[in-house]
């Protein structure tokens, strides 16, 4: 337990600096506590190979993506709603009933840039609270729609960012979501990233309205549809995972024969 703790920290810590892409396998993470990490660095590439010469199982079948590397992604998606309903979280923990028309139709992307300064702490301690990650449903058909899309042969990875205001718990919660929403084999396709554009892929499916950063993004950002995304016109939208087919497939199959 000791060294799988210290590993998640190395990769937690990595994944501020560019990001890591994890190879955990068949560990389970509920009991385990969030690991205290350090915003100001990062774990180095040799405290990481070091902690505990824990060495990452390699039993599926798929290449490991780090940033650099000559391997693309055919289909990078975001996790916070996206795959995950997060807003449906956030109402469950809510008491102000009130909010909830706003809440359904919000305009900006940053959930507490909805309310007035004066709310936004409130609304931060909701969203920081241990849990809040871990227990969030997912959206209609996403499941169902990932494990399918995988069958067909492509390489697809979760690609999210976690809350900095909560980072260590935020990461962990994240990798218990996968493990237990879409099994272990999973684990070791979440990618957590502040900064999406050094993730190498074909297509990202992302519900923020425009994915910046540092890089030059090798992928096509697909929108996945949200009230405060709709002023959002030149990109390619996908309204829900029922229709992945229509709007993914022909561009997954175009770049998947180059």
């Amino acid at each position: 337990m000791r060294a799988y703790v210290a590993l998640l920290s190395c990769t937690i810590a990595a994944s501020f600096n560019l990001s890591l892409v994890s190879s955990f396998q068949g560990v389970g993470l509920r009991g385990v506590p969030a690991p205290r990490l350090s915003l100001r660095g990062g774990a180095t590439s040799a405290q990481c190979a070091a902690a505990d010469d824990v060495k990452p199982e390699r039993s599926v079948s798929m290449p490991i993506v780090t940033p650099g590397s000559g391997k693309i992604c055919d289909l990078l998606v975001d996790m916070d709603s996206v795959i995950v309903d997060w807003d449906g979280a956030f109402l469950e923990r809510w008491e102000h009933t009130e909010d909830f028309p706003v809440i359904k139709d919000r305009k900006l992307f940053e959930f507490e840039k909805n309310f007035p300064e004066e709310r936004r702490e409130e609304i931060i301690k909701v969203m920081t609270t241990p849990g809040f990650y871990a227990g969030m449903k997912p959206l209609p058909g996403v499941l169902d729609a990932l494990k399918e899309i995988v069958a067909l042969g492509y390489d697809v990875r979760i690609c999210t960012a976690p809350d900095l205001r909560c980072a260590p718990s935020c990461a962990a919660e994240k990798f218990q979501w996968v493990k237990e929403h879409l099994g272990d084999k999973w684990m070791g396709r979440l990618i957590i990233a502040r900064d999406k554009t050094h993730i190498k892929g074909k297509l990202l499916v992302d519900d923020k309205p425009l994915v910046t950063g540092t890089g030059i993004p090798s992928w096509e950002h697909v929108v996945f549809d949200a009230p405060y995304n709709r002023g959002v016109k030149e990109q390619v939208r996908l309204s829900s995972w029922k229709d992945w087919r229509s709007v993914l497939e022909s561009k997954m199959k175009a770049e998947h024969s180059e």
